[in-house]
């Protein structure tokens, strides 16, 4: 219920603020950048239909911070996984399909877009010089129902394409994030919540191989956008040493098909489409960085179905997570508590409390607050 009057709000936000506004700093994503409005158009790479994939299982999980400064932190310790809590087993709903798997995971269809057997997909090859493409740091939006915004999805299917380079392990780590680009502009990625990395053994050979993993028995999960829009990410990489995610040589790419708007089985969920983010470095062949620069907005659209194409990933979780946005600590009730709460991802810099979403903290993301506290949870 909300508070008795705007005088506790606004007492409330007082102590918010003498609390929070001497610590808060700007986000990763709060410098400013040079804007653009052109998307930009593959005329390089083509697809090419890759085999029905190899299912792999990671031998190590760990939850993972991407930090302002390029480099990363781990969240948790490296926990084996012994093959626990592998596999859809929690009965979670399908929040997003851009890869059209069934309730276990697993890639289905394809012919219906023209592919050559059941569960095949795409992949981007190399016309400069004939090799496949690489591009191990992706970025790109979804839009998801209502119903799920701010909720938390502990499982999620995976694809990518691999080339073994003989390093013992790989890495493949995912993020969401509150916001994305979506018109090319920078930066292509912002307010960048805390991901899973998962680590593989290196012994598969090359080709397009998938997971499925539950992140329940590891208390992780991946945070879905609180506006029901927003961006994931998804790195490739050969080395991860707590710090560093040294970019998978390759040719290593997310495998590529679409959410159902754009084609393919209909009824899947969420919404997705052009630009893509592909960490080329705009040159050929491909020189990834770990970085997106304005020259790596791509247009997927290569008139295959679907139409555009889109990086691979399913989320699943249910409803019941933050729905209503005030409700910081997700209690069921407006009180001086999520004021509290709303503090306290202040202070850390946190996308939950970007409310206003200019891409930096103040006193406007606070009145922001109270606004919405203001209206209440209907």
């Amino acid at each position: 219920m909300k508070m008795s009057s705007m005088v506790g709000v606004c007492s409330a936000l007082a102590l918010c603020l003498t609390a929070g506004m001497a610590q808060a700093g700007p986000t990763a994503g709060a410098q400013k950048h040079a804007r653009t409005q052109k998307k930009h158009v593959y005329q390089r790479p083509t697809v090419t239909a890759a085999g029905h994939p190899t299912r792999v299982e990671p031998t190590k999980v760990a939850g993972i911070r991407k930090l302002a400064n390029g480099k990363y932190e781990m969240t948790t310790p490296w926990m084996q996984t012994h093959g626990n809590g592998v596999g859809n087993d929690q009965g979670f709903d399908m929040i997003y399909d851009s890869a059209q798997v069934d309730d276990n995971g697993a890639p289905i269809g394809g012919t219906e877009c023209g592919l050559p057997g059941d569960g095949y997909r795409w992949l981007l090859n190399d016309n400069c010089d004939g090799a496949k493409y690489n591009n191990p740091y992706a970025t790109w939006w979804m839009t998801i129902d209502n119903k799920y915004a701010g909720a938390q999805a502990p499982e999620a299917s995976l694809h990518w394409y691999w080339t073994a380079a003989g390093n013992g392990t790989y890495y493949v780590a995912v993020f969401t994030s509150e916001d994305v680009s979506q018109d090319c502009s920078l930066p292509s990625e912002d307010n960048v919540y805390d991901g899973v990395v998962l680590g593989f053994n290196d012994n598969l050979g090359s080709g397009y191989f998938y997971t499925v993993f539950d992140g329940t028995a590891y208390d992780l999960f991946w945070t879905m956008p609180s506006d029901s829009t927003g961006g994931i990410i998804e790195i490739l990489a050969d080395f991860f040493d707590g710090q560093n995610l040294t970019l998978a040589v390759g040719p290593a790419q997310p495998m590529l098909y679409g959410t159902s708007n754009n084609g393919g089985l209909p009824g899947r969920p969420g919404v997705s489409g052009d630009p893509t983010w592909s960490d080329d470095g705009g040159t050929c062949p491909a020189s990834p960085d770990g970085t997106h620069s304005d020259n790596e907005c791509y247009s997927y659209a290569f008139g295959v179905c679907p139409d555009p194409l889109t990086n691979m990933i399913t989320f699943f979780g249910n409803a019941g997570g933050n729905q209503c946005y005030a409700d910081c600590d997700g209690n069921g009730s407006l009180d001086i508590f999520d004021f509290l709460c709303f503090t306290n991802d202040f202070n850390s810099n946190g996308a939950y409390s970007n409310c206003d979403g200019n891409n930096s903290h103040d006193i406007f993301d606070f009145l922001c607050f109270v606004n919405a506290f203001n209206v209440g949870c209907g």
